[in-house]
């Protein structure tokens, strides 16, 4: 059975609902694992963050430009869980889940 969480792997590309704005698709890269430590960026609260066990750390293509990219360093490490009625990864925050298709 096809599973879209067993081998990612950092540098890979997500795609999944935004987050911070569920009308929108996010596409960002997998910047950490669950158990990695990550230097954090403005507005994330504090310098350093250790990936919960089933989540990732995401974030965009141009970290000089924080203001335009939502991502980890906003909504904070996403969730993944296998959907098991569709190839679907339900990605979500510790907020609210938003699923996810990945092609």
């Amino acid at each position: 059975m096809w599973n879209p969480t067993k081998g990612l792997k950092r540098g890979d590309i997500v795609i999944f609902r935004s987050p911070s704005n569920p009308d929108k698709v996010a596409v960002k890269r997998i910047i950490a694992l669950e158990g990695d430590t990550v230097i954090t960026r403005d507005p994330y609260p504090i310098p350093r963050q250790e990936v919960s066990l089933g989540h990732i750390w995401v974030e965009g293509e141009h970290p000089e430009h924080t203001r335009w990219s939502y991502d980890s360093n906003t909504y904070g490490a996403v969730r993944t869980i296998q959907d098991p009625t569709s190839n679907s990864l339900i990605l979500n925050t510790e907020e609210e889940s938003r699923f996810a298709q990945f092609f």
